[in-house]
């Protein structure tokens, strides 16, 4: 599979600046009892500025060692799984899909907090306007990525149930 002119899965990382060490070694450090890393790591996946580059190669690392993402991490997951992946590019899309299959699938545990992440974003986001003094809220049903969101959303549960036993 090609994105960008590359071989999208058996490329290495493109790099991108960020701080603290590889998610491996924030993983054992975390483990000895030293948080530090790990705390820095929840909080770069959470920055609303994130980039794509930054989110695949993050999931890059994370699919590395999803077998060491235990319920020990279980704060650390429902940040990734936070990450804003739906009308990104495809390249953001198909990594976010490859690690939710890998993660429900070594980790089953996640695997009801996975599918509620999906299907939350069936729904529009609110949007709410603000007229003559009243707050007006409505869902944002006109947007024109709604039918790729929706594809998108309906592809990973589509791989979430390839890889979960009925």
């Amino acid at each position: 599979m090609e994105v960008d002119g590359r071989d999208f899965l058996n490329s290495p990382p493109v790099k991108t600046v960020r701080f603290g060490g590889t998610v491996v070694e924030t993983l054992a450090k975390h483990k000895r009892g030293d948080s530090s890393d790990y705390e820095l790591l929840k909080h770069q996946l959470a920055d609303p500025e994130i980039k794509d580059a930054q989110i695949i190669n993050w999931l890059q690392e994370f699919r590395s060692c999803v077998t060491q993402l235990t319920k020990d991490h279980e704060q650390l997951i429902y940040t990734i799984l936070r990450l804003p992946w739906v009308g990104r590019s495809q390249a953001v899309v198909e990594e976010y899909m490859a690690f939710l299959s890998n993660l429900v699938s070594a980790q089953t545990v996640y695997l009801c907090a996975c599918l509620k992440m999906v299907v939350s974003h069936f729904t529009p986001k609110r949007v709410t306007i603000c007229e003559g003094g009243v707050d007006i809220s409505d869902s944002d049903d006109e947007d024109e990525n709604l039918p790729r969101n929706f594809n998108q959303c309906h592809q990973a549960l589509q791989l979430i149930t390839k890889y979960v036993p009925r």
